[in-house]
């Protein structure tokens, strides 16, 4: 019996060769879409879930007066507390401790270390290959990952050895005391080197560095996670935490918060306000264009079945006659279903094992069909994809299976009541295809707008370099800096340069809320400054315009940090103050209980792009030399940067030669929209495409059953441009009725898209407008050339009998 069935299906599909076609292209295209996109969902919502005690760690985030939530905290106030419900912490500081590793003569940058107690070994599962993580309680021992400790040493059997890593806080040695496993890539942790802590409690590094004493409480340049006790709630933890902290100097206006790690990349919520490493926003998106190009696929099924319903009626019919049952019926067209859903699965997998690498190169992941293996979506896609197959065959067989065997064969089914069902989907399915090039178009324009907006200052052409790491602890360093910085400067291609503590597009130094005018005594509210360090070239290379006043001279900057006696500002800063550019100019005002004199005003301009609002900026001058900005012609580019970085292997031994352009970087910050602009079109692309192959297999079936009617305005003289007019009206109507439904939806979706921004376009009517044109113009495109070839056969042909 199962095998007669697989008989009949197959003879039916290869019967309608067409149809199953593009049923079976259709199918294959948006299940390949869906397995890719279900990797990357899967990938993301795997996150940090590896750790044992994931439920119970939190990270400590501070709010500020503000009510801006970081994902910084004073975790000196961990070690002033005695709470029975915390069983454990771990402080760990990302960022500062990049520097130049050295090993046997060899020199390596390293961008992926972090300070951090012995304990992070314990609340996280990152287990040892080899050594003691408790040897970390004690200075100047490291933790190497595997593959640091293979690009190291060549091998994994290091734990005695020892490296030396010089960065801001001088050149020191490191003994190894523990080797462990990579960190595995869904982990939002992701250190190389885990450096001791107490490392940097060493008198001589405080001395000269007091921001960075990690028992204090105002030590913000780092992150503390803790263990929370069984039973222990987060609210009381943190009023209890809250509570501690008002008692002290530097916290009484910051509220401390709890953030589930397990939350940490993707959060609670699209409304959730913490910090996250991931975009769940993003993740949303994505599912959802995987469903949607799948169902068109799927609705393309249920069009074309039931269309055919009408052809197949008298085989039904005859069936019956003889004695076939209903559930033979629906088990047999069911069937049919099954094995075109099933090829098509099959196709999938071979086009997802093809599209992996270009994929994985697009989202920037390393993703493979195993993940959803060890993925509950992977077990809820193969549930979607077994609900959906049954349920695009259900219908059709359902309805073949319901046929009156009598009315059958009379002809009296051939007029089918399902056309509205039919083209009911058809708008669907266009809805989705506007909708998807609509927001397509409002991506690109945003990120158009972002990459060409005039930001307040030039970045073409401007080489940023790293500033040395080793001998920075040298007494002749700064002989060699000015010394780099004079002969960089006397090259013919150079025309400025500059050395600052940060760069555009990179954040600031620090920030602070103790900037203050002589006639304030307390800081009002919402009076946080960043400061960024630069020298008196800086607004010169990077071309930002002074509104009032002028910039530093050289002497000035050269000054020590406490000799400071001028600042310049920007407009955003002048008018947090509630002054003006001009009545600022000339007055003194007090930074941190420093008085400085406001000796010029700059424009505002974009130090962050887009995506956030200009924010007050106090520029403090200094020689600082974490970052080279050299102002550079663009031929012969390749043989100017090796004078360049011949210099600076001149003047800075030891370190490795690391820039990149200021353009590039400044507009890597957005990346995602150039995901969201990529993967947009494709889904759109794609879209319109299945969409489309279900719309030339209606026109087909269409004219087919319209042929003798066509044969017959032929012979009484109508045209071929009348009767293709006549053959695509119809589905023009529906593309036009989808284009009405899509656009308020749209609209509404990527205005809220849009407010993300602090700078961003406005939704605008042509965009709909040339999404439904495209549309439209695609559809006729596959509807004309059916019709056409429809029009054009002989009506001898046409009229003759069956």
């Amino acid at each position: 019996m199962l095998q007669n069935y697989l008989k009949i299906a197959w003879r039916s599909l290869w019967k309608n060769r067409l149809f199953s076609m593009v049923n079976l292209v259709g199918l294959a295209l948006g299940l390949t879409a869906s397995l890719l996109i279900l990797e990357y969902v899967s990938f993301e919502k795997s996150f940090n879930t590896f750790h044992p005690q994931l439920p119970s760690l939190y990270r400590i985030l501070m709010k500020d007066q503000a009510g801006t939530t970081q994902g910084s905290s004073a975790p000196g106030i961990i070690l002033r507390t005695d709470f029975p419900e915390i069983k454990g912490y771990c402080r760990l500081a990302e960022g500062i401790s990049n520097g130049i590793i050295t090993v046997a003569n060899q020199t390596f940058r390293e961008e992926h270390s972090a300070y951090a107690d012995a304990s992070l070994f314990e609340l996280f599962h990152f287990p040892l290959l080899s050594g003691s993580a408790q040897e970390l309680k004690k200075p100047l021992t490291v933790a190497l990952s595997a593959h640091q400790a293979r690009t190291l040493f060549g091998s994994t059997d290091v734990v005695g050895k020892s490296l030396s890593l010089a960065n801001q806080f001088g050149k020191l040695e490191y003994a190894v005391v523990a080797v462990y496993e990579n960190m595995p890539e869904n982990s939002d942790l992701q250190v190389d080197l885990v450096l001791s802590l107490a490392t940097l409690q060493n008198p001589t590094i405080v001395a000269s560095n007091s921001w960075v004493d990690p028992t204090g409480v105002g030590a913000q340049f780092l992150t503390t996670y803790v263990r929370l006790a069984p039973q222990s709630t987060v609210s009381h933890v943190e009023a209890k935490f809250n509570a501690l902290l008002k008692t002290l100097p530097t916290g009484a206006t910051d509220e401390i918060r709890l953030q589930a790690v397990s939350f940490q990349h993707l959060g609670s919520s699209l409304n959730d306000s913490y910090p996250t490493y991931g975009n769940l926003g993003f993740v949303y998106i994505m599912t959802g264009i995987a469903l949607l190009i799948l169902l068109i696929a799927w609705f393309n099924y249920v069009n074309l079945s039931t269309a055919l319903s009408t052809k197949r009626s008298k085989e039904v019919g005859v069936r019956k006659v003889i004695g076939a049952h209903r559930n033979q019926l629906i088990t047999q067209f069911l069937g049919e279903s099954m094995i075109l859903n099933l090829t098509a699965l099959l196709l999938a997998l071979v086009l997802v094992d093809l599209l992996q690498i270009p994929f994985n190169l697009l989202i920037k992941k390393n993703l493979s069909l195993s993940i959803l293996l060890h993925s509950a979506f992977g077990l809820y896609g193969l549930l979607f994809f077994i609900a959906g197959s049954v349920l695009s065959g259900a219908y059709t067989a359902f309805i073949l299976s319901s046929i009156n065997p009598i009315l059958s064969l009379k002809g009296g089914f051939l007029k089918s009541g399902r056309a509205w069902l039919r083209q009911s989907l058809v708008v669907f399915q266009f809805s989705i295809s506007i909708a998807l090039i609509a927001a397509t178009f409002i991506v690109y324009h945003q990120l158009h707008y972002m990459q060409r907006k005039n930001l307040g200052m030039n970045l073409q052409q401007l080489l940023v370099m790293q500033g040395p790491e080793v001998g920075r602890d040298d007494s002749l360093f700064q002989d060699r800096a000015v010394g780099f910085r004079n002969a960089v400067s006397q090259l013919a291609f150079v025309s400025s340069f500059s050395n600052t503590g940060n760069v555009p597009g990179n954040g600031f130094n620090f920030s602070t809320e103790n900037v203050l005018r002589t006639d304030q005594t307390t800081a009002g509210a919402h009076t946080s400054y960043k400061v960024l360090i630069c020298d008196d070239q800086y607004f010169k290379t990077y071309d930002i315009a002074l509104a009032t006043g002028r910039a530093f001279t050289k002497g000035e900057t050269e000054k020590p940090w406490r000799n400071v006696a001028q600042v310049v500002l920007n407009e955003a800063a002048v008018a947090r103050l509630s002054a003006t550019p001009t009545s600022i100019l000339g007055k003194t005002i007090s930074f941190n209980g420093q008085a400085v004199e406001v000796i010029g005003v700059v424009k505002n301009y974009h130090h962050l792009g887009l995506k956030e609002v200009i924010q007050p900026i106090v520029f403090w001058p200094q020689q600082n030399t974490t970052y080279f900005t050299a102002q550079i012609s663009t031929d012969q580019l390749q043989k100017h940067l090796s004078q360049i970085q011949t210099l600076y292997e001149r003047f800075f031994p030891g370190n490795p030669f690391s820039f990149h352009f200021a353009d590039e970087q400044f507009n890597y910050q957005y990346q995602t929209e150039q995901q969201y602009s990529e993967l947009f079109t494709l889904a759109a692309g794609l879209s319109i495409f299945i969409a489309c192959l279900g719309l030339l297999g209606l026109a087909a079936f269409s004219a087919e059953q319209r042929t003798k009617e066509i044969g017959i305005r032929k012979v009484l003289g109508a045209s071929v441009v009348q009767l293709s007019a006549m053959l695509s009206k119809d589905f023009v109507r529906l593309v036009l009725i989808a284009l009405l439904l899509a656009v308020p939806l749209v609209w509404l979706a990527m205005e809220r898209w849009l407010e993300q921004f602090a700078y961003h376009v406005s939704v605008q009517w042509w965009i709909f407008a040339g999404a439904g044109l495209l549309t439209l113009t695609i559809a006729l495109l596959t509807v004309g050339y059916q019709s056409i070839r429809t029009a054009l056969i002989n009506p001898v042909k046409s009229l003759k009998s069956e």
